[in-house]
């Protein structure tokens, strides 16, 4: 009986002192969930480890200036980085940023995203959990390359066409920017979608290899 009491007692408190009790319930919550997202955090990284093959060979690489600040790292750098690199067994190179996503009929939506080198998912040794992987060695036998919605700044053509000798089809909304290492056989400058749909009528009946 005593502890119904004093269970009484303490729910007519809280209902006295209103003001008292939101913050108490609010320190309660705020703790319940800071504690959490600690243990969520240190389960994931520290006790079962990221969903990586080898994660604890995986490091990030940067550049900072005299005073430590994070700066980017040039294209240049990186192809120099990974072509000199002896401790690294590969290097990757990603950039964050924010992407517009759409589809027919929905309004456009704003996510975070990366891009990334085509090495990234070999790499960390994880396939993609949507569509299918890509990989330099893909584009290095290929005879012809179709470039869809291309942007040279994004990933210039002279990391996957050194040689200069690939047949580049340019599929996208305005004319190709004509590049040493992006000579084009082919564009076809328009709406990206039916241009893809009359590309793929075009080469229907074409042996597949």
């Amino acid at each position: 009986m005593d502890i119904w009491q004093d269970i009484r007692f303490a729910a007519r408190l809280l209902v006295k002192d209103r003001w008292f009790t939101l913050a108490a319930a609010t320190a309660l919550a705020l703790g319940i969930g800071a504690n959490a997202a600690v243990f969520t955090f240190v389960n994931a990284v520290l006790v079962r480890g990221l969903p990586f093959h080898e994660p604890d060979r995986i490091m990030a690489v940067w550049t900072e200036d005299d005073r430590s600040r994070r700066l980017n790292t040039s294209e240049l750098d990186y192809e120099d980085w990974r072509a000199e690199a002896r401790s690294f067994s590969e290097l990757a190179a990603t950039l964050g940023s924010t992407i517009n996503v759409s589809d027919e009929g929905r309004a456009p939506e704003r996510v975070e995203g990366a891009y990334v080198t085509a090495n990234l998912f070999r790499l960390i040794g994880q396939p993609p959990v949507i569509g299918r992987d890509f990989t330099d060695a893909a584009i290095e036998r290929a005879d012809c390359v179709v470039a869809v919605g291309f942007d040279m700044v994004e990933y210039h053509p002279s990391s996957w066409n050194r040689g200069e000798d690939k047949a580049i089809i340019h599929v996208d909304m305005s004319p190709a920017e004509v590049d040493r290492n992006y000579r084009t056989e082919c564009e076809i400058v328009g709406d990206i979608g039916l241009s893809l749909d009359a590309l793929t009528r075009a080469t229907a009946g074409m042996p597949k290899v």
